[in-house]
């Protein structure tokens, strides 16, 4: 761990750098082992503004447009990035005050069997003195975000990444635990609260609902009974408060809490932000408005809960400026979630997706949460490719660093046991039968219609029935079954049943149809000779 106390910004030699004082500590996962401290030395890192704006550009701007000079500029942000990690290495761990610690935490790895698992965390604690003025508190605080704000996974020993290779390390960032707490314990099934906004305004753009949210119910299917997944609706901060409220009541308390939409940083409030869907606008089923909530509301509601896991998969959820602490993951941090999953950075679609796939397929093995981390870097690393840009050909961007972790000292293990093959089998028989009849997917997959599927779910919250209207050939059929499919798969319903009038003209044909789907392993009772 690099504890950073006293930031301070500071020019060099006509450049600003963030310096702080520095311990670095090795804490062996064996309590009743010798931790190594090292004595102060002065940390300097030698990334300043031009850098980070160089970072913001490359992973925020640089897809718009991604061919001519911008590429020439981008493929030198490229060529940098290693040298950057190494030069925040050298600053942060090669001060031979350090050395001691460094090396016995380097030893144990090499001790320990393969597999085993390494964390660096960078605490900073940036509390101003008692009688400090309003404009050096300022200064200090405006430091410590510069030093969170570093990009820490980009560590590089001049090897390699950290993030890579047999003893691959998690990097997390800490703040000072002031009012510490009780670790919650989790048990079986595994609780998760899928969180899903969709406003659509003039400041805020649609997302396909589905598109990190498949590899979230993929991940749930196949923990089969060990895990349980609810999708919040509607999607607004007052049903929030409601359903974590009426589950620990329940002593059902959420385990993980999913947050899939957009985020920002707030910079006349000095506060991240994210974008839940106006309350006032329920009764649309298109376009409703955004109500922004800051992140020391939101934190507010979700304090004392004490989740294990909050999932930001939302842009720059842990960028920050002018208070460490002002991004929606360090106050969520602070008020009591153990570990918070966010973004540094805007991000794509397509890494979002990529990395949620991976962390969660990592989760759902019985990994702990750093080790998560680790397996979406690393899918993230391992293709760069992003997209086709209309006009500019194919995006590759090395974005893999966005996601970071915020984290209490403890790295929590979620699921604890596994079904076993057999058992697994036979889960995927029983998703198979409660999907009934309906038709396969079709061989080109189902694309688009991301805004249909969403109304007809936004009318199904509130209606028994929908009707889907149209001409011959336009596709009805197949919306409605991949509409029936996800609502299924998302656990908002138990079953799904598929009769085709075109092919079924009797009432009691049909009915036996739809019963021998519901109820598949009911006995099947003849039908009288009355006619009905």
């Amino acid at each position: 761990m690099l504890k950073l106390v006293d930031p301070k910004i500071e020019t060099h030699e006509g450049m600003q750098r963030v310096t702080a004082t520095a311990t670095l500590v090795y804490e062996p996962a064996d309590k009743a082992a010798r931790a190594v401290e090292s004595k102060r030395y002065t940390f300097t890192s030698a990334l300043g503004p031009i850098e980070v704006e160089d970072l913001r550009w490359y992973l925020e701007s640089y897809y718009l447009w991604p061919t001519g000079v911008f590429q020439q500029r981008a493929e030198a942000i490229e060529k940098k990035l290693p040298q950057w990690g190494h030069d925040l290495y050298q600053a942060a761990l090669s001060d031979p005050l350090a050395a001691e610690a460094l090396n016995a935490w380097k030893n144990a790895a090499l001790r320990q069997a393969q597999g085993a698992e390494r964390r660096f965390s960078v605490h900073v604690d940036s509390d101003p003195p008692p009688k400090a003025s309003k404009k050096k508190r300022a200064e200090i605080l405006e430091a410590a975000s510069a030093l969170f704000s570093l990009p820490w996974e980009l560590l590089h020993d001049g090897g390699g990444y950290l993030f890579r290779g047999k003893h691959a390390v998690a990097v997390r960032r800490r703040l000072p635990n002031r009012a510490p707490k009780e670790v919650r314990p989790t048990s079986l099934p595994i609780r998760i609260l899928l969180v899903s906004p969709r406003p659509e305004d003039k400041s805020t753009t649609y997302i396909d609902h589905r598109v990190s949210a498949k590899p979230l119910v993929e991940a749930v299917e196949r923990l089969g009974e060990l895990a349980t997944l609810t999708v919040l609706t509607p999607p607004t901060l007052s049903a929030l408060r409601q359903e974590l409220q009426r589950a620990s009541e329940a002593n059902q308390s959420y385990d993980v809490v999913h947050f899939d939409g957009h985020g920002l940083y707030d910079r006349e409030h000095g506060l991240g932000a994210l974008c839940f869907e106006d309350p006032r606008d329920l009764d649309k089923l298109d376009h409703r408005a955004m109500q922004l909530v800051h992140a020391g509301e939101l934190a507010s509601d979700l304090r004392d809960y004490r989740i294990p896991l909050i999932f930001l998969e939302a842009c720059q959820s842990a960028k920050v400026e002018a208070d460490p602490t002002a991004s929606v993951a360090a106050k969520l941090l602070e008020q009591g979630v153990a570990s918070v999953v966010a973004m540094s950075h805007s991000v794509l679609v397509e890494t979002a997706r990529r990395f949620v796939e991976a962390f969660y397929r990592k989760l759902a093995s019985g990994s702990r949460v750093g080790q998560a981390m680790l397996a979406g870097q690393e899918a993230l690393a391992g293709d760069t490719w992003r997209g086709k840009i209309m006009g500019a050909g194919e995006l590759h961007l090395h974005d893999w660093f966005v996601p970071v972790l915020y984290q209490e000292e403890q790295d929590p293990q979620l699921v604890t046991n596994l079904p076993p093959e057999a058992v697994q089998h036979l889960q995927a028989q029983q998703r198979q039968l409660s999907l009934g009849g309906l038709p396969e997917t079709p061989p080109h997959k189902f694309h688009g219609r991301s805004r249909q599927l969403l109304a007809l779910e936004r009318l199904l919250h509130d209606q028994s029935y929908v009707v889907v209207r149209g001409v011959g050939g336009a596709g009805k059929t197949t919306l409605a079954v991949e509409l029936a499919r996800w609502l299924v798969r998302s656990k908002r319903f138990g079953h799904a049943a598929f009769v085709s009038l075109e092919t079924v003209h009797d009432v009691r044909a049909e009915l036996d149809s739809l019963g021998r789907q519901l109820l598949p392993e009911a006995q099947i009772i003849p039908w009288p000779s009355t006619k009905i």
